[in-house]
C-alpha cells in the first residue's frame, strides 16, 4: 500500500476513534452524575470521601470530551505538534483512569468501618425526635423504603418504639393500609453494599476506559511516523528534481562533452544556488509548521 493511502486510511480510523471517544466521554458524564446524585441523597450517612470517585468520573468525562475536540482538529490538519499533544493527553487520561480505579477499590475496602459511626448517630437522632419531622426523618424513611431495610442492624433496633411505616413491606393491594410483614435486614449492611457495588462499577469502567486509550495512542504515534516519512520523502524528491534540472544539457542527453570531469563556473554557481534554495525551503516549512501549531 502506498504511503498516502496508508495515511488516509489511518486518518479515517482516528476519526472513528474520536467519535467513539466523544461518546465514551458523554457516557462517563451521565454515569458519574447518576452515581453522584444517588450518593448525595445519603450524604449524612456515608462519609469518608466515598462520593469522590463518582465526582472524578464525571470530571473525567468532561476532560475526555475536550481532548476529543483537540484530537479531531489535530487529525484534520495533520499537525505533528498537535498530534503529539493529543497523544500526551490520552496518556494523561490513562493515568487518571488507573488512579481512579485504585482509589475506588481502596475506599470500597474501608467502606464497612467508616460508615458505622455516621449511620448510628443519624439513627439515634431519628429515634430521639420521632414526634417531629426533620432531615433524619425524611432520610431514614426514604432509606428504609428504597433499600428495603429496617433500622441499623435489623428490625430489633425498634424494640423500644413502634415500627415506622417505611419498614413495612408493601401489600399486594396498594389500598390496604395494614403492615403484613417488615424488612429484616439492617440498613447499615444494605447501604454499604450498595455503595461498594457502585464503587466496583466505577473501578471497572475506569479500567476499561484506560485500556481503550492505548489503542488511540498507538494510532496517533503511527500517524506521526507516517507523516514524518512522507515529509522526508517530499524533501528527497525535491532535491532529486533540483539536481536533475541543474545537470548540464550534454549530461542529460547523453552527448559527450569536451572535459566532463571539470565542472564549469556556471555549474558551481548553480549548485550554490541549489543549496541556498533548499535551505530557504526548509526554513519556510519549519515556519509554516510553527505558525499552524
Amino acid at each position: 500500500m502506498k504511503l498516502a493511502s496508508r495515511i488516509k486510511c489511518l486518518v479515517y480510523f482516528l476519526y472513528s476513534y474520536a467519535i467513539f471517544l466523544a461518546i465514551s466521554g458523554i457516557v462517563l458524564v451521565i454515569f458519574g452524575g447518576y452515581i453522584l446524585y444517588n450518593h448525595l441523597g445519603y450524604g449524612l450517612l456515608v462519609e469518608g470521601g466515598a462520593w469522590g470517585p463518582s465526582a472524578a468520573t464525571l470530571c473525567l468525562g468532561l476532560v475526555t470530551i475536550c481532548v476529543t475536540w483537540m484530537g479531531w482538529h489535530a487529525v484534520a490538519k495533520r499537525n505533528q505538534c498537535r498530534l503529539y499533544l493529543f497523544g500526551m493527553s490520552l496518556l494523561g487520561i490513562i493515568l487518571i483512569s488507573v488512579f481512579l480505579c485504585i482509589w475506588s477499590l481502596t475506599i470500597r475496602k474501608e467502606m464497612q468501618g467508616s460508615a458505622i459511626t455516621p449511620v448510628e448517630n443519624s439513627f439515634n437522632d431519628f429515634l430521639a425526635d420521632t414526634a417531629t419531622i426533620n432531615d433524619h426523618t425524611h432520610l431514614w424513611n426514604r432509606l428504609q423504603s428504597e433499600m428495603q431495610c429496617c433500622g441499623v442492624h435489623g428490625i430489633t433496633d425498634y424494640i423500644r418504639t413502634s415500627i415506622p411505616w417505611s419498614c413495612c413491606r408493601r401489600p399486594d393491594n396498594p389500598s390496604d393500609p395494614r403492615c403484613v410483614s417488615s424488612y429484616q435486614r439492617g440498613c447499615l449492611f444494605a447501604l454499604t453494599e450498595e455503595t461498594r457495588q457502585r464503587l466496583i462499577y466505577i473501578s471497572v469502567a475506569s479500567l476499561i476506559f484506560a485500556l481503550v486509550q492505548i489503542m488511540g495512542i498507538f494510532m496517533v504515534v503511527h500517524l506521526v511516523v507516517l507523516l514524518k516519512e512522507q515529509e522526508r520523502g517530499d524533501i528527497e524528491s525535491r532535491i532529486s528534481s533540483r539536481n536533475t534540472e541543474l545537470l548540464p544539457f550534454n549530461a542529460q542527453t547523453g552527448t559527450p562533452t569536451r572535459n566532463p570531469s571539470a565542472p564549469t563556473a556556471t555549474t558551481k554557481s548553480n549548485q550554490v544556488n541549489l543549496h541556498e534554495s533548499l535551505h530557504a525551503d526548509l526554513k519556510k516549512a519549519q515556519a509554516q509548521r510553527l505558525s499552524s501549531s
